[in-house]
């Protein structure tokens, strides 16, 4: 995991095989030791259909941001879909 983030009562973690995986609040609690079972999410979701790692996570006006190398997601985390999908494209200026 690369990174983890809570937003609407969810547990998101942001692997480097380019998916988020998800988890209610309440797992956390619900072991006795008090430990978390990462291993078992109630959702895997792919986020960019390129190869890079979800890299960063932030949460803005409710959404989930994720950036994989230079795409950049935008998550309904509620409806666990991809809303938006920026993908950014770097040419070289000429060189004299």
């Amino acid at each position: 995991m690369n990174a983890f983030i809570v937003l609407h009562r969810v547990i998101t973690g942001g692997r480097a095989s380019r998916e988020t995986e998800h988890w209610p609040s309440d797992c956390l609690w619900c072991v006795p030791d008090g430990s978390w079972d990462c291993c078992d999410p109630d959702v895997v979701l792919s986020v960019s259909n390129s190869a890079a790692p979800v890299n960063r996570m932030l949460i803005v006006s409710g959404k989930l941001w994720c950036a994989c190398l230079n795409d950049v997601i935008v998550l309904s985390v509620p409806a666990l879909n991809v809303e938006v999908l920026y993908i950014t494209i770097f040419t070289r200026a000429p060189t004299h």
